[in-house]
């Protein structure tokens, strides 16, 4: 090891301005898709090609569920980056303040302590890396490279200048394939290699901009003048691609230079006598199938095949007008989080996840009001971790997700492809699959999960004087019609969805609320806040028809399920549980005993279920959970928050 001062690189300051403009956004917001590229979760991934996969019809119709680090967790800084998972299953946070490890319970923060030589060199971190033999390294934006000491929890600095690194400022990494280390800097390309007693650090490669005199000593590899290096990837096959300036580098394993690949833009329209414009490539991932893809600055995205040497623009490969768009952004980093499903942060559009077999996509988009959304549209990295969770960092937050736990379908009045109303309540499962949903005012939304489809309730479909009414239950099919029970009375509409139209009951009045639904054959039970009706369904589903039970008159029935021996168990939400037998009449009333150490604790019911094993569960508005094990007795156990809920 070094220590010897930091100097500039010949010529380091007459970095073009665009180049500068450049590099300092890759430092800001895109410098930390090196560990990425080629990471194991990918490696491990299915080598089935992506061509081949599907997805459930739920995923073209949800929103992936966000969440974030504990608040009492505080980072060095919310402007995330760069992402890493050490061999411990860390996970690394670098900010632009600091550097932060989450266990799974806490953070603790490494920031830089100008009094301590084994803190970090810098606390903006803008790259980090773990290396094949599982050492962590850091790159700065101003304080070189160091590594992660894992013995005595401190980082060791690798020096800056003659004899360490070509500049202060570290841009992207990547392992060499020979148990080194290639580094990208903002004056060049270094390689990092293992001795006895340290690391030693080899200038391969210095960016020679114009007009700046050439170096005293010429490295090994051969740069273009001008150019310079913007990211590198190993992948699986022990290939390493570096992209810069002018397009795509592939390394030749024999003469270690790394070849310039004859790939253009295939939309550049050239002025005659000049090159078409080469790729700028900020990002690249390899997918599970072999292929690479690559993020540009404002030229999209493209599917590059190694073995072929083909390139192909994404928006070629699909007629979503959508994917045009990416022409226009930056692509700061592309992830496969799982295998033939691609995610393609585009700072400041938000995120896009794309089924790589149908080439749908959907645009994710931050939405601060909404628990589990987006954090923020100005995406700077992604990790998947070996567990398969993903790892999110933005501009004021880190946020993770784990694929397939947790399908969120949002509501959004604005767009077409969204639930139209943000409160459900009511749903019920079609036998054809398809899903339907009763909001607060919108009416119905129903869902296709086969076709992909979102369909809500047309304005034509709903009466001229619909109340915009809360509907509480959606009955199954009857007769060529589905029930719905609102706050405003029955109504019926069309298996599909549309012609909602209403159903005056006897012996009610046309506000009279309808809370639950219950179907046992040609019977077909109504719970109201006024007790419990009966409708005939060959003969009722018309106005004017239904009979009310006697018996419970008045009782404002909330929710009923069918009990053994063909009775029904009814709650209420002012007094307590009642089973029913519709064939003789009979009427049982478990009276509410607050204060009962095995009565029912509550008056106010708000489910029921009856299990296999015939016990009776009873939710509570207020007093928790109420299990009767012998439905017989009137004996509950009674769980609340002394027993941990």
């Amino acid at each position: 090891m070094h220590s010897s001062p930091f100097r500039l690189p010949s010529g380091q300051a007459l970095l073009p301005e665009l180049a500068w403009i450049v590099l300092i956004w890759i430092g800001l917001c895109g410098a930390a898709t090196s560990s990425l590229a080629a990471s194991p979760a990918a490696a491990n991934a299915s080598s089935a090609s992506s061509a081949s996969s599907t997805r459930p019809g739920w995923w073209h119709l949800a929103d992936p569920h966000f969440s974030r680090l504990p608040t009492e967790n505080a980072l060095p800084s919310n402007a995330i980056t760069a992402l890493a998972e050490d061999r411990y299953g860390f996970i690394w946070i670098g900010t632009q303040n600091g550097l932060a490890r989450w266990d799974g319970y806490r953070l603790r923060n490494y920031q830089h302590d100008p009094a301590n030589p084994h803190s970090l060199p810098s606390s903006f971190i803008q790259v980090l890396h773990l290396d094949a033999q599982g050492m962590l390294w850091a790159g700065s934006a101003n304080g070189g490279l160091a590594w992660y000491n894992t013995r005595t929890d401190t980082f060791e600095p690798i020096p800056v200048g003659p004899g360490g690194s070509s500049h202060a400022s570290i841009l992207n990494m990547a392992d060499d394939g020979q148990g080194g280390l290639l580094v990208i800097t903002a004056g060049g390309l270094d390689q990092i290699v293992a001795e006895r007693n340290g690391f030693k650090v080899k200038p391969l490669a210095l960016f020679q901009l114009p007009g700046a005199p050439a170096p005293t000593t010429a490295p090994p590899l051969r740069l273009a003048p001008g150019e310079f290096a913007l990211r590198l990837l190993h992948d699986r096959q022990d290939r390493i691609w570096l992209s810069t300036s002018l397009g795509l580098r592939l390394r030749d394993p024999q003469t270690g230079q790394f070849k310039l690949l004859p790939l253009q833009n295939p939309d550049s329209n050239p002025m005659p006598g000049k090159a078409p414009a080469p790729l700028f490539i900020i990002s690249m991932h390899q997918a599970s199938d072999g292929r690479i893809w690559l993020g540009t600055t404002m030229q999209g995205v493209f599917i590059f095949e190694p073995d072929k040497q083909q390139l192909t623009r994404l928006s070629q490969v699909g007629d979503n007008p959508a994917l045009k768009q990416l022409q226009h952004d930056q692509i700061s980093a592309i992830l496969e989080v799982q295998p033939g499903e691609i995610w393609i942060a585009t700072p400041p559009s938000g995120l896009l996840k794309m089924d790589v077999a149908s080439r749908q996509i959907r645009w994710i988009k931050a939405n601060p009001s909404l628990p589990g959304s987006l954090p923020n549209d100005t995406l700077c990295c992604m990790l998947r971790a070996r567990s398969g969770q993903i790892w999110l960092g933005t501009q004021d937050s880190v946020s993770h997700y784990l694929p397939g736990a947790v399908h969120t379908l949002r509501a959004n009045q604005a767009l077409p492809d969204h639930l139209a109303d943000p409160n459900m309540q009511a749903i019920r499962t079609m036998p054809d699959g398809r899903i339907f949903l009763g909001g607060v005012k919108h009416g119905l939304n129903t869902i296709d999960p086969a076709q992909q489809i979102i369909q809500r309730t047309r304005p034509g479909d709903l009466p001229t004087d619909w109340p915009y009414t809360v509907i509480r239950d959606i009955s199954s099919p009857l007769d060529g019609k589905v029930l719905l029970g609102t706050d405003h009375g029955l109504f019926q509409t069309e298996p599909d969805g549309s012609r909602i139209r209403p159903l005056p009951l006897a012996k009610a009045g046309p506000e009279v609320s309808i809370t639950s639904m219950l179907v046992q054959g040609d019977d077909v039970w109504l719970g109201s806040g006024f007790g419990l009706l009966h409708l005939n369904a060959r003969t009722g589903l018309v106005p004017g028809k239904g009979q009310l039970i006697a018996s419970l008159e008045r009782q404002f029935i909330s929710t009923m399920v069918p009990g053994q021996d063909h009775t029904l168990w009814l709650g209420t939400m002012n007094n307590g549980v009642f089973q029913y037998t519709p064939s003789s009449g009979k009427l049982r009333h478990i009276v509410p005993r607050p204060g009962s150490a095995q009565g029912l604790p509550s008056k106010i019911i708000t489910s029921l279920l009856q299990d296999s094993r015939g016990w009776l569960w009873v939710s509570t508005l207020d007093a928790g959970i109420s299990v009767n094990q012998a439905p017989q007795r009137d004996l509950f156990i009674n769980l609340s928050t002394a027993q941990g809920l």
